[in-house]
């Protein structure tokens, strides 16, 4: 195991429990947990579009995706009953996303994704990241009955209708495939390898959340289409 995955694997088991809690609390504890994300991603994207054509307007465009998906994604915390269940479900939707599309990718290899934006993506990566996708969200959907002394986890889904929820989650993937690779556009045009140093093993805090900010919108919506 290379020493840059195992500090990746340390730094997600410290996050991985610290910010489900944070979710599962609401009130301030979750406005500290967004605020806590918010600052530095409005920051880091301040950084990276620096001194480059178009700052100003840049900034605002990015500033304008930013309180959208952030604010998409406090829609979904609060917006719903089953908010806390939906709140934590695509955060682990979107790493078992970003763990297949790693893993996949480096067994198989294959032809490039994008190979401007990002050249180590591969489309067998993104295979693997909307398949694990899918998976996860299959599993989350057959564990929630069992956490619902909890929270509300009823999606009113019949069990034939597994096939539905596999796709949203095979959808999910495929679309914080796409949220990664617009910030790495960014850090591409800017020529750097990440975002910002605040999260070791990771970089910053667009590195870990690139893929949730964009699923986070998109899965709003079709919840409210859904639900």
């Amino acid at each position: 195991m290379s020493p840059d995955l195992r500090l990746r694997i340390i730094s997600g088991l410290v996050l991985a429990p610290l910010s489900a809690s944070l979710i599962i609390g609401g009130g301030w504890f979750f406005g500290l947990f967004m605020l806590a994300g918010l600052v530095p991603a409005l920051y880091e994207w301040a950084k990276m579009v620096e001194d480059t054509p178009n700052q100003y307007k840049m900034f605002a465009l990015g500033a304008f995706y930013i309180a959208l998906t952030f604010g998409s994604y406090v829609f979904l915390r609060f917006g719903f009953d089953q908010g806390t269940w939906l709140a934590l479900a695509i955060i682990l939707c979107v790493w078992s996303s970003d763990i297949g599309a790693y893993f996949v990718g480096k067994k198989f290899g294959g032809p490039k994704l994008a190979p401007l934006i990002s050249p180590k993506k591969t489309w067998s990566g993104f295979g693997g990241a909307v398949f694990f996708s899918g998976i996860a969200m299959m599993i989350l959907a057959a564990i929630g009955p069992y956490l619902a002394k909890y929270f509300n986890t009823d999606l009113d889904i019949d069990p034939s209708d597994v096939w539905i929820v596999f796709v949203i989650g095979c959808l999910m993937g495929g679309v914080g495939q796409a949220g990664d690779l617009l910030i790495s556009a960014l850090k591409r045009r800017k020529g750097a390898k990440d975002a910002g140093q605040l999260i070791p093993g990771h970089g910053g805090i667009l590195d870990r959340i690139d893929s949730l900010m964009l699923v986070s919108l998109v899965f709003t919506l079709v919840m409210v289409a859904l639900l």
